[in-house]
């Protein structure tokens, strides 16, 4: 293998240097495991010129990439489901290596230090990966937990995007958004959450018993490079990591239908999936408008970000004996004394401010002699949801003033909004259902306009309400308000990504020959389409005027469902498909260029393309039904016994549908091929519609596969 990539990268070097004298260039990296090719620093000219060479089938531009940013285990019942087939937490995830392309790890964290207390009974096979040593005088950053540690940013200094200044040329994190990422997936279990003295439970990775290795391609300020995320994506795949997870992406979705699939990213990613790898990606955070997905290619997992059942709940305690529940990572106030209440816009100083006051964003607004000692209320508006507000400047307003403590009220409904409770040293508490905050203000104005409202605010409990807690870095930036804490709670499909990178690892623990198809399809076809409570998942979408409101999902919202982890393990049947599937599909999907294809990947079409739609995935989408479509899928038992399978279904509205056969029954590795006739009905429309497949075991397993219908050409 050394010598093969030695030879590739003298390839390389000769080519450059057939055109170019040596100084005018900068070569970068020369790919040689998941790509031949190699990233290089040139002119527009020389770019040109190099494109004219017929040895070389394709230049890519590079483009600028960006991070997609303790309760979840129990959420998905880890500990009484996945954990318990792999012997309980710590060993959950044992004998397999995730890879975290990401902003780098604190090898320093309880999340990943282990003290030389952790022991390893299983092997990691043909892993080889190497360990950078810090510039930061923190030493080695393997310690058996992280058994590999690198670094890629010779594009981002190229740039001249990565100085000294701004972050390490090694695999230390100093923004956070890697620690948190890899804790997640892998961190250590029962570590407690601490933050300005106040405990906030235990953490634990999705599978704790799971080792990592690093790879950083992203940077503090300014994200980074493709250039150096393929590098490291090369890097991997050499080294041999069984999960490969990204919380990565372009700054925006290509508009190019080539490059969306034939991308050096998307091929490298494939190539890691022919090694083996199951690749984990976010989907992106510019949901739910359509055409934001930034993941999508049907070999790798792409993820989105759903809202758990857990808040935070303290309690605030009216004078006339009401108690009204919220959101709140807040003390009480002191003692069982109450404090007047007092309303932000009835302290004005003057008119001359810059920001709407009822938000306590400025204290210097505010008249601190009507205020302190009193509890401040305040309206969370919609600039809280969108950054242009916080809860800590609340705090910090409430603080200059010397008030008692803060409530923030709601005026109204926000579907589908998750309160981000932020750690505060101050009594605070965000009152999030409107009734109750009418309550509230009711009370406050029918005593005497607030001169006798009086209250006090309590601690709760902790209630099961995409706030995830994770490690963090003290030297992180990103998130204002856990700068200094070495655990941060915070939202996105970045956090996404890693609990499903983390599940990949405990069912890979279990099942060691599963392709990452079969991981996959093992996910999606156990998948949950309801929530905790047995009500259907909900999605978030934007009206004209952006107003907020929730509707049923489709499966463009939640892809297969909520994840299953314990289904997952035993899902009964899995859809298979590999390398030369893949390839049929990129030369079937539509306005693509065959030649494309064979320049990229270097494999050919077929004489007979056959529709996209064929991939064996789990799920079948169709984007122009015309005319009678006959899918075809075949499904594989991986359980340990023969079992028979009944096959319903629901049609999509104006679509009629047939199945064959109706019924099958499957011995243990075998496979078995079932078809579906699509046809129009009299009633069909222009938009896509959704219906589904059940295949139901006589031995308790329920395999759904989603069914995505548009009628008409595109």
């Amino acid at each position: 293998m050394l010598n093969y990539s030695a030879g590739l990268r003298a390839e390389h070097d000769s080519l450059i240097n057939s055109v170019f004298m040596s100084k005018t260039y900068v070569k970068l990296y020369s790919y040689t495991h998941v790509l031949n090719g190699f990233a290089v620093q040139l002119t527009s000219t020389q770019a040109d010129a190099l494109r004219k060479l017929p040895r070389v089938q394709r230049i890519e531009a590079d483009q600028k990439v960006e991070k997609l940013t303790t309760y979840t285990p129990d959420y998905l019942r880890l500990p009484t489901g996945a954990w318990l087939s792999d012997g309980g937490p710590t060993t959950a995830g044992e004998g397999v290596v995730i890879g975290i392309i990401d902003t780098g790890i604190d090898p320093r964290h309880p999340s990943f230090n282990t003290n030389g207390s952790m022991v390893h009974t299983r092997s990691l096979g043909a892993f080889h990966g190497k360990c950078e040593n810090s510039n930061a005088g923190l030493g080695p950053f393997c310690n058996g937990k992280i058994i590999a540690a690198q670094h890629f940013g010779v594009a981002a200094q190229a740039a001249g995007a990565l100085t000294s200044s701004n972050d390490f040329a090694s695999p230390l994190d100093v923004d956070g958004h890697g620690s948190h990422t890899a804790s997640i997936a892998a961190g250590n279990h029962g570590v407690a959450v601490n933050n300005d003295g106040f405990t906030y439970g235990e953490a634990s990775g999705m599978a704790p018993g799971a080792r990592i290795s690093v790879y950083k391609a992203l940077y503090r300020h300014f994200g980074g490079f493709m250039s150096d995320v393929v590098a490291a994506i090369d890097q991997a795949a050499k080294d041999g990591v069984d999960v490969l997870s990204l919380s990565v992406g372009p700054s925006s979705p290509s508009s190019n239908t080539h490059l969306a699939f034939l991308s050096a990213f998307d091929v490298a990613l494939l190539s890691a999936v022919r090694a083996g790898i199951f690749v984990v990606q976010a989907a992106g955070n510019g949901g739910p408008y359509p055409r934001t997905m930034t993941s999508f290619s049907p070999w790798i997992m792409s993820v989105a970000a759903g809202l758990d059942d857990r808040y935070y709940e303290n309690l605030i305690y009216l004078g006339n004996g009401i108690q009204l529940a919220g959101a709140g990572l807040a003390p009480a106030t002191p003692g069982d004394q109450m404090y007047d209440l007092a309303l932000a816009e009835d302290a004005l100083l003057n008119n001359s401010f810059s920001l709407n006051p009822s938000d306590c964003q400025q204290s210097a607004v505010l008249n601190k002699t009507l205020l302190q000692g009193k509890i401040l209320l305040c309206s969370y508006s919609s600039r809280f949801i969108y950054g242009g507000s916080s809860v800590k400047k609340v705090a910090e307003t409430a603080r200059n003033l010397s008030a008692a403590g803060f409530v923030l009220y709601v005026k109204t409904d926000l579907p589908g909004i998750k309160f981000s409770p932020t750690p505060l040293g101050m009594p605070g508490i965000v009152i999030i259902d409107v009734q109750d905050s009418l309550t509230l203000m009711e009370y406050y104005k029918s005593s005497s306009a607030g001169q006798h409202a009086r209250a006090r605010i309590g601690n709760g409990i902790l209630a099961p309400g995409s706030l995830i807690w994770g490690a963090w870095t003290p030297l992180g930036l990103d998130e204002p308000a856990f700068q200094g804490q070495h655990f941060a709670m915070i939202s996105g499909t970045s956090m996404a990504a890693p609990h499903i990178a983390g599940i990949a690892a405990l069912i890979k623990q279990a099942h060691r020959d599963w392709s990452p198809a079969a991981i996959a399809s093992a996910m999606v076809t156990s998948a949950s389409i309801t929530d905790s409570k047995g009500e259907p998942l909900l999605a978030q979408h934007y009206s004209s005027n952006e107003s907020i409101f929730l509707i049923p999902a489709t499966p463009f919202d939640f892809g297969g469902g909520a994840i299953n982890a314990s289904a997952a393990l035993d899902p009964g049947l899995v859809f298979e498909a590999d390398y030369e599937d893949y390839i049929a599909f990129l030369c079937s999907v539509a306005r693509m260029d065959q030649t494309e294809v064979i320049k990229v990947t270097g494999s050919g079409c077929n004489a007979q393309v056959r529709p996209a739609s064929d991939l064996n995935s789990p799920s079948i989408t169709i984007s122009n039904l015309v005319a009678d479509r006959t899918v075809v899928r075949t499904v594989t038992n991986v359980a340990g016994t023969a079992e028979t399978y009944e096959i319903s279904y629901v049609e999509p509205v104006g679509v009629s549908m047939e199945v064959s056969p109706r019924s099958f029954t499957i011995q243990t590795g075998e496979s078995v091929t079932f078809s579906v006739l699509m046809k129009l009905a009299t009633d069909s429309s222009s938009e896509y519609s959704f219906g589904s497949l059940i295949l139901r075991g006589s031995r308790g397993h329920l395999v759904r596969v989603h069914v995505s219908v548009r009628a008409g050409p595109l």
